[in-house]
Formats: structure tokens, sequence, C-alpha cells
């Protein structure tokens, strides 16, 4: 080992090589290097964790990525390009894992027995392990799995395990912790202990058969103070009204009904069988069943109470939360005299009183395992005795760590913000301050602070506005772990294009509006724009911080309804936005007077059906020219709507009815002068 190394918070070891990971995120590795095992990359910082193989190592960063060095010989070094969002790593012999924020694993190296070939179902998984030529996955529901080699069955998962909390893989063997502080191994012929627990005693039951009647009790010791059960089974089945058996003890330290009845048609009937002895040593005694001619007996030993166990509210605590642990010492059964129990612990930061006392009469105490902020998981024995019996149990203390870091949304437009949300372990018993880094475009506070009694806190995620799409890691550090999650941000892209008015008549001005879904960034967005019977730029550009911009456009003159459309692009994306362009057709054609004496004159006037954007020409005729006379056309004048014009009649020997027309774009109004003599 190196000397001076010190500021270590991880550790990860290969084939005759070690590594070191400093709190500085810095990378220190000794041992063989035959395969380049040292041969870290040259300036290599920012690593928040370490993984080893047979003889490379992998580092994960801070931005969520994976870097890797040493042995090369089945591409295990060769971390794919498109590894984002990366919040754990594993290694083992030729092939390297990485867990991402969504919950999936990538593995990549030497797949000859299968470790890259992830299972479908392997998904919401919270932590990986690597072994020597396989991988075990914990999903977030605490269940486990695994796939790759399989020569010891090693990757055959028990049925039915379930609430891990940790697991571990060797070259042959996989142990899962689970949350109870026991562990679970396989495959089953493993040397490893499986499942201990505090086992103290076994027993067997004693009877002995008779004629007619068969006595058990189960267990055949019962406890001061306590009771047991006893059995009554006949070799026939009783008969109707049911069968009486007659229950006698053999002395006063134990006590039994009188009588139990074996309902009719059945065989067996059970009862309870106590003890109130105050006897400070063991005793033999009996109970005897009487059916009709035939008895059985069975032996019981009656017990003083004495110390049977130690146990915990809680197998596994997390320090600096809310949670509190208790202790329980039990008896058997009701403390003759007050029982004194001496307590220990391991670890002077989890400290007990040195004893509990059980009062006369009660069964148990309890007492308080005060606890002490860790770093650093520990596992810490906790002893009590009393009477000449020791019990012991374990209890997992974990530190307080960041457990996730969520967003309301992964992906947003630059300029814009969005929630986060951070979540410890457990609800913290103060004020947890938490240190936050982010790189642009992205920002966030430098700290938020989870409150006392709460397990998480909210806070702002901003980012200014981009010209590409692009993004940065968040990560939240807090009791020297880092926890990183990735934030997309998106350069601008249309969000509408429109017009207004939507109908206009020809030659009149519209107004486009173009809007960006973020706003612009630094020089500002330039969006193309193409259109059809509208007149106006052909580019426009939103200024730098603004989201949206108004052109004006005129449409055409146009002899039909027409639709006029404008489209606006920018990058692949492009939207459109149509308007009704109408012709300006004659609406009417009044006279001064609607008769007229012929061979005088009077006044005509055209009306359009909207003012004239643009001038207007109107073709006039009429049904007979030798009596009317009218000009063959008007013009209207831009800004107004109407035009007047002379009409001249000639005398006439009778009433001449005479039509006369307005016509423009195939569109006509008339109107009848009557011509009188």
């Amino acid at each position: 080992m190196p000397a001076g190394l010190a500021g270590v918070v991880a550790v990860a070891c290969g084939d005759k090589f070690a590594n070191a990971l400093r709190s500085d995120g810095t990378v220190v590795s000794w041992g063989d290097n035959s395969l380049g095992q040292l041969n870290l990359p040259v300036g290599l910082t920012n690593v928040t964790a370490i993984a080893a193989g047979d003889a490379h190592t992998l580092g994960l960063l801070t931005n969520g990525t994976v870097v890797a060095w040493g042995s090369n010989s089945a591409g295990q070094v060769n971390v794919p390009s498109n590894l984002f969002n990366v919040v754990g790593i594993a290694a083992g012999n030729g092939y390297g894992a990485a867990l991402k924020s969504d919950g999936t694993v990538v593995v990549w190296g030497d797949n000859t027995y299968g470790v890259c070939n992830v299972p479908a179902n392997a998904t919401g998984i919270v932590k990986i392990v690597g072994g020597a030529t396989d991988i075990l996955a914990l999903r977030s529901d605490e269940t486990v799995v695994a796939w790759g080699r399989d020569n010891t069955n090693q990757t055959d998962v028990p049925a039915g395990l379930s609430n891990v909390v940790g697991l571990a893989s060797g070259r042959n063997t996989s142990t899962a912790v689970l949350a109870d502080g026991t562990t679970v191994n396989w495959p089953a012929n493993t040397f490893l202990p499986n499942s201990l627990s505090g086992v103290v005693s076994v027993s067997t039951r004693e009877s002995i058969w008779m004629t007619n009647i068969y006595l058990s009790v189960a267990p055949y010791t019962v406890t001061e103070g306590t009771s047991v059960g006893g059995q009554v089974r006949l070799t026939v089945p009783a008969p109707a009204g049911g069968a009486t058996v007659h229950l006698l003890a053999a002395d006063a330290s134990i006590s039994v009904p009188a009588t139990v009845v074996v309902p009719a048609g059945a065989t067996t009937a059970v009862f309870p069988i106590s003890s109130s002895s105050k006897s400070a040593v063991s005793l033999v005694t009996s109970v005897t069943a009487t059916y009709g001619t035939g008895s059985s007996t069975a032996m019981v030993t009656v017990l003083p109470p004495h110390f049977a166990s130690l146990t915990l509210s809680t197998r596994t605590v997390t320090t600096g939360s809310t949670t509190q642990v208790m202790g329980t010492v039990s008896l058997s059964g009701p403390a003759q005299k007050k029982e004194v129990v001496t307590l220990t612990s391991s670890d002077p930061d989890f400290s007990v009183p040195a004893s509990a006392t059980i009062p006369v009469g009660a069964t148990s105490a309890t007492f308080i395992v005060h606890q002490t902020f860790l770093v650093q998981p520990r596992k810490i024995t906790l002893t009590a005795t009393a009477e000449g019996i020791t019990q012991s149990t374990s209890l997992l203390a974990l530190p307080l760590q960041p457990k996730t870091l969520t967003l309301v949304n992964f992906t947003i437009p630059g300029g814009s913000s969005t929630t986060a949300t951070l979540t410890l372990t457990a609800v913290t018993a103060s004020d947890a301050v938490v240190t936050l880094m982010a790189n642009d475009p992205v920002s966030a506070p430098s700290q938020v602070t989870v409150p006392k009694g709460s397990s998480s806190v909210k806070f702002t995620v901003s980012t200014v506005p981009v010209s590409a799409d692009g993004g940065s890691a968040l990560t939240a550090v807090f009791n020297g772990v880092f926890l990183t999650t990735g934030v997309a941000v998106n350069a601008p892209r249309l969000a509408t294009v429109r017009v207004s008015p939507t109908t206009v008549y020809g030659g009149a001005v519209t107004t486009a509006t173009v809007a960006l879904t973020s706003p612009a960034p630094a020089g500002g967005t330039v969006v193309n724009l193409d259109e059809t019977h509208l007149v106006g730029p052909s580019s426009v550009t939103i200024p730098e911080g603004q989201t949206t911009v108004n052109v004006s456009y005129t449409t055409g003159n146009v002899g039909t309804v027409t639709v006029a459309t404008l489209t606006g692009t920018l990058g692949s994306q492009s939207l459109s936005a149509k308007a009704t362009v109408l012709p300006n057709l004659p609406h009417t054609v009044t006279f001064s007077s609607v008769t007229v004496k012929g061979g005088t004159s009077l006044t005509g006037t055209v009306t359009l059906d909207a003012p004239a954007n643009l001038d207007e020409f109107v073709g006039l005729s009429c049904s007979d020219s030798s009596v009317v006379g009218i000009p063959s056309a008007v013009t209207i004048p831009t800004g107004s709507s109407s035009v007047s014009f002379t009409i001249t009649t000639s005398a006439v020997s009778s009433t001449r009815n005479v039509v006369i027309t307005a016509t423009r774009a195939g569109e006509s109004v008339s109107r009848t002068l009557v011509v009188t003599k």
C-alpha cells in the first residue's frame, strides 16, 4: 500500500492489484501492472465510485459517465459511447456493468457466459454487484434478479426471496442480506452458514399408549406462570353426546381442567396445562387422562422462569434519523423476583444502559440503544446476561444518505426551470445540509436543507437558453455519498405560427405571430418563413431572451376565395398557419331615383362588400344602351367602399325598364331603372 495514503472513502481490489478512491475524487492504484492495471487515465478526477474486475477497473464520474483502465482482452474497458446517467457500477472477469438512473443495466465485455445478456425482467434496479462471471441485481421491491454463468446454480435465485437489503457474489456462490439481519446463500450446498437466528433449544413430546385413549403434551415443559397445550385422542370416534375425559394432575405444581369433552364423531380434544409453581428448581410431574376403563399419562417438566430472549425494535437503523432503537429483555414467564439483566454493546458509539430490571410479576423490560451519526455502515453486537444465561443480537447501523434525486421533468427547454426532489434514506433527526453541484446550462442552489423531521426537500433547477440540445449532471452530496441524475436541456422549438385575422379581403394586412417553446439564446433564433398569397419577409429573428415576434403580411388581390399559407421552419421542424382571402365583390347598385323621365340624367352608385384595400376596377353594363348611357367601368379608390357615376337617358315614347349591372371578379349585382315618357 502506498505510504501516506489518506482520505480514502472506498477501495476496490482485483487480481494482485488494488484501488483506493479518495474524498477529493481522485484514485490511487498499486500492485501488479502487467496488464496496465495501474495506468489510470491522465488527470482522472471527479470520481464518485470504483469497481474492480480481474485485471481492470471502472470509475463512475460525477457527470454520470464511466471511465475504465487496465486489461482490454475482451473489450471490458471499451465503455459504450452512449452511456450516460449512470448511478452504479460493477465489474468481473473481463466485463463491466453500469446501473442507469432509470433502473436499467448495461453490460459490455466478455460474454462467454452470457453476462452481457441482461434479462428483460432486470428493471427497477437499485443496486448491482458483480461476481466472477455473473451479476446480481437488487430491485426496488427488494427482490433479486441474477444472470450469467450458472455452473453451480449461483444465478438460481431462491424462490420467494424478498426483503433483501444487500447482495454479494463470489466465484460460484451468492449471498443476500435481509432486512432483519439474516442471510440467505445459494446454491444450497454452499459452505456458507444460511439463515442463522437465535435458536436456544429443541424439544420432543413424550406419550404412552393405553387401551382406548392417548394423551400428549407439546412441548412437555411448562414455565411457571405460563401454559402449554395437552391433547387427548380416542382410538375410536366419540359417541353421540360426546366423550367426557377426566383429567388429573399428579401434584399442585400444575393445574388442568377436571374434564375435557371430545365432540360426537370426533377423536380429539385439547386442553390447557398451566403452572403457578414458585419453585426455584425444575420439577417433574405428570397428567393422567381417563376415559372409561382406559387411561394415559404424559410427563410434564415445570421450569422456573429463565432469561429467554434479547430483541430489538428494529435490526437495521439509519443513524441520524428519527428512528429510535428499543431493546427488550424477556423471561420465559413472570419474574418470581426482581431480575437484573446486564447489558453490553460491542460498539461504544451505540451505548446501552449497564442493566435493565424486570420487576416481580413482569416478563420483560425495555431499554434504549443510543446512536451516533455514522458515515460508514457498522454491525453492532448487543449482549444481555441474567442468571448465567447470555443472549445476543445484532444491529446493522447505516449512515443517513441520499436515496433518490428526481425531477418533475428530466428534459426541459433552455431558459426554463423544473422542480427537483431530494430524498434521504430516512427521516432526519436534525437539519441535514446537502451540497448540490451542476454545470452549465443547468444551475441549482449550492446547498439545500432537509429539515428536521422530514426525509426530503424540494428545490428549483434552472437552465439558460441554449442554441443546441444538451444537458448536464445534477449531483447531490451528503455524508460522503454522491447521487447524480441527468438533466436534458433542449434548444427552442417552434411553439406556434399563427395569423390574425384569419379571414381578410384581398390586399389587406394580416399580422403573423411566431412563437418558440423557450426563450431564444444569445444572438437570437432565426425562423425561416415561406408564404403563398402573402407578401412579406422570408425570415424573422426572435431576439435573445424573447419567445415571440410579430410580422405583417399583405394578402394578394384575389378574384376568388383563396387560402393563403404561412409556414415557419426552424431546423427540421415546420408549422403552418392559414388565412382565408376573400375577393372584394360588388355589393349593391343604387340610383339617385329609381324612376327617371327620358331625356334627363341621374346619379348611380356602386358599393363593394368592404372598403377597397387597393384601387378596385368594376365593370358596368345596361340592358338597353339606346335608352340609358353609362360608363363601361368605374374605379373605387383605396380606402373607399363605393363610387358614383352619371346615368344619361333618352326620350322614350313609352315607359322602358332598363337593367344596369356592376361586375367584378365574375360576380355581378343589378338594379332596374324605370325610364318614363
